[in-house]
């Protein structure tokens, strides 16, 4: 979400809104990256990476911690054919950064927007009461937001990105279709016992699920 509030934060279109948002965890941004590593990644794309340049987050990724590969590929347990991509010239295919370095890198470019957006950490939502109809005799077209804290805000655009269980949507009555796949994964760091020039990412389709080996160093 905040990659969209920084966008929204360069728009000359937007530049007379007050954004916010409400995050319930803690500010998140480092100077200096723990020596292990997160198992949450993200693979970034060379244009991906142009959008991150674009508002200045893509210097801060480069200075904390990130893995370029040059080539993938992709086989399956049924036979001996694959497929490779890569890249004909000197550019990387793409980037395996951690969401950890992603998120430090959009909360420290947030300060730059700070008179347009604002960003409430710690905060949570325990109550919305939504504008009433046009028949009705108050038109007022604000939503009312109470937060946990005692606190209100209101606003004329209310975006519910607040995940998988998502109270805006159960407060605004918004059906869903839900589809168990019972299904799992193992997610893990692995440190090679060799040393490798590690810019491959691997991915091999098995009769159980997929199995992909992302280089993160």
């Amino acid at each position: 979400m905040n990659i969209y509030l920084l966008i929204l934060g360069h728009d000359i279109h937007f530049h007379d809104k007050k954004i916010a948002l409400l995050e319930a965890g803690p500010r998140k941004e480092y100077d200096r990256m723990p020596d292990s590593y997160s198992n949450r990644v993200s693979s970034i794309s060379p244009g991906s990476a142009t959008l991150l340049s674009s508002f200045g987050a893509w210097d801060h990724v480069c200075s904390l911690r990130l893995k370029p590969f040059r080539r993938m590929q992709v086989w399956d347990a049924c036979s001996e054919a694959m497929i490779v991509f890569e890249k004909d010239d000197l550019d990387y295919m793409g980037y395996i950064v951690e969401n950890d370095v992603i998120m430090s890198a959009l909360t420290k470019q947030l300060d730059a927007v700070a008179d347009r957006v604002e960003v409430f950490y710690r905060s949570r939502a325990v109550g919305y009461t939504w504008p009433l109809s046009s028949y009705s005799c108050d038109t007022s077209p604000w939503v009312q937001i109470e937060l946990a804290d005692g606190r209100r805000l209101q606003t004329k655009l209310l975006i519910g990105a607040d995940g998988h269980n998502s109270v805006v949507r159960k407060e605004a009555e918004i059906k869903n279709i839900e589809h168990r796949y019972d299904q799992s994964a193992v997610v893990a760091t692995l440190h090679l016992s060799e040393a490798t020039d590690n810019n491959v990412a691997w991915q091999r389709f098995l009769p159980t699920g997929p199995i992909a080996l992302l280089p993160v160093r």
